[in-house]
Parts: C-alpha cells; sequence; structure tokens
C-alpha cells in the first residue's frame, strides 16, 4: 500500500489467472495486487487516465522520477510495463 495521500485511491484486488492445474487449489491462484481508483468512477484508473494520474500525483505531493523510471525500463530487470516510480516528497 502507498504511503501518503495516493493510498486514499488505492485498493487492493484479486487476480486468478487461469488454473493451470487440477491439483491446485484456489488459494494457490490467487494474486492480490494494488490498483489505483477513479475517485469519480470508483473504477480502477485506464491507461487512457494517466494524465489524470500525474494530476494526482502532483496536486498531493508526489514526485515523478523519470531518470529512475527510464533505468528500470532498459534494465532487464523481472519489472514488466513500469509506466513511472514516483516518490512522496
Amino acid at each position: 500500500m502507498p504511503v501518503g495521500p495516493l493510498a486514499n485511491y488505492t485498493k487492493r484486488i484479486n487476480i486468478s489467472p487461469h488454473r493451470i492445474s487440477a491439483f491446485r487449489t484456489r488459494a494457490e491462484q490467487t494474486n492480490c495486487v494494488y490498483t489505483i481508483y477513479n475517485s469519480i468512477t470508483n473504477e480502477p484508473l485506464t491507461i487512457n487516465e494517466l494524465p489524470d494520474f500525474f494530476t494526482l500525483c502532483k496536486n498531493n505531493g508526489y514526485k515523478i522520477e523519470t531518470e529512475l523510471t527510464q533505468m528500470l525500463n532498459n534494465n532487464q530487470t523481472q519489472l514488466k510495463n513500469v509506466i513511472c516510480y514516483i516518490s512522496l516528497v
């Protein structure tokens, strides 16, 4: 869970991947992730709402760490699809 004001827009959701094996229980296949919600629609933000996310961050004292984001995207790490790294100022 993020710290600061962004926590008010964040919820934990369960994502169930496709069943790989008949022998695995549901608990073994459930993944919890955090998602940022639109405060008006109460739906998860979509890629089309990135400008809203950046405005939310800026208005609530977060800094978008562009250099770190570029480094993470250019490096062959296990992090995939990093949009941006933010920090609370």
